[in-house]
Formats: structure tokens, sequence, C-alpha cells
């Protein structure tokens, strides 16, 4: 379909296809070693950008499609920048995907649920890397079900399991981001521009 509307000649498509295939091997291999996020979206997104700019060679296809892929492709690539110089896209080694930090969120949870405790004695009471409880338990503050009260975390959800806190997690977590706008916006931070402070 998207031959058909850019008139890219089919070499040129198979490129880009192999290219976002090996970025769908990114998550894993990035949580794995604990590689910049940055680094998975420089390279697709030049690849999306210099697939839009070869589309401008042939005189076919629509002008809107080819003009998406380069301004998609530009924003991402400059995203994956900003990611690598501010180090905003920092992963640990072994880091868990999104299923499993709820699944720590909810072990870490019942932990505390039953007795509030200290970051260093879940350590020793959670069957969890240090990093991943940290994790959980950021998770758990920002979604209001626990709280922490002189160096101890205590459970807020005294009239619902943690399993009914947490799935509301995903909506409440969002209205604690920056809004569309902002992130949109991020990658230009590169050339010292910020919204937040105009």
């Amino acid at each position: 379909m998207v031959w058909y509307f850019t008139d890219i000649s089919t070499a040129g498509l198979g490129g880009a296809t192999i290219g976002i295939g090996a970025a769908r091997l990114w998550q894993p291999i990035k949580r794995r070693f604990g590689i910049n996020t940055g680094w998975g979206k420089a390279p697709v997104g030049f690849a999306l950008f210099g697939l839009g700019v070869y589309s401008f060679t042939y005189p076919e296809g629509l002008l809107v499609i080819k003009l998406a892929f380069v301004l998609v492709g530009g924003w991402i690539t400059l995203d994956g920048l900003y990611d690598l110089t501010s180090g905003a896209g920092e992963t640990v080694a072994g880091s868990p995907n999104t299923m499993e930090q709820f699944g720590d969120a909810h072990i870490v949870g019942r932990a505390i649920e039953s007795d509030p405790q200290s970051l260093d004695k879940l350590t020793s009471t959670v069957d969890l890397p240090r990093h991943r409880i940290e994790k959980a338990l950021e998770m758990l503050v920002n979604t209001d079900a626990i709280a922490e009260r002189n160096g101890r975390y205590h459970a807020q959800f005294t009239d619902r399991s943690i399993g009914d806190t947490l799935k509301n997690a995903p909506s409440r977590a969002t209205d604690r981001v920056s809004s569309i706008p902002d992130r949109v916006l991020r990658p230009f931070r590169l050339f010292g521009f910020d919204r937040k402070k105009t």
C-alpha cells in the first residue's frame, strides 16, 4: 500500500521493511542489555526520513504521504537524539516490560498491604532485584496506591485490593505525565526551545 501511494521502488521499500522489522527486536534487546532508548529511535527515524526524501525523486505518488514520512521520520530522529544527549532514554539492564512492571507492582503491593515496609526490608522479603522493586514502588506511588512516610511505604487502598488499584493505574498515571504538546515539542529542546520556559 505504501508503495502504491508513494511510487517507491520495491528495493527501497524492502530496506525500510527490514529496518522496521529490526526495530521490533529492539525492545527485548534494549531491556536485556540496558541500552539507551535513543539508539532505537534515531536509526528508525532516520530511515523513515530518508525514505520520505527518496520518494520525492519520483513524480508519482501522493505528496501528503511523502511529506508525512519526512516529518515523522525527522521527529523520531530528533526524539532519539534528545534521549541520547539528555540521558532521558537510559534503561537498566534486565528491566521488565510493561506487563512485568505491573506484575512487580502487584507483588510489592501485596507485601506492603499486609505490613508497611521500607525499601531495604522489601529487598529482603520480596524475590525481585532491587531496581525492579524501586520501579514498582514508583508506579504504586504515582497511582496513589501507597505513600511513603518516615522511610516506610504504607498502603492506601484499604477499601480495595491491590489488583483493583492497578487496574486503574494506566489512566491515573497518565494524568501525571506532560501534555501532548509538551511531548511533541520535547525533541526541540535540542535547539534550546522549551515550551515550559516560554
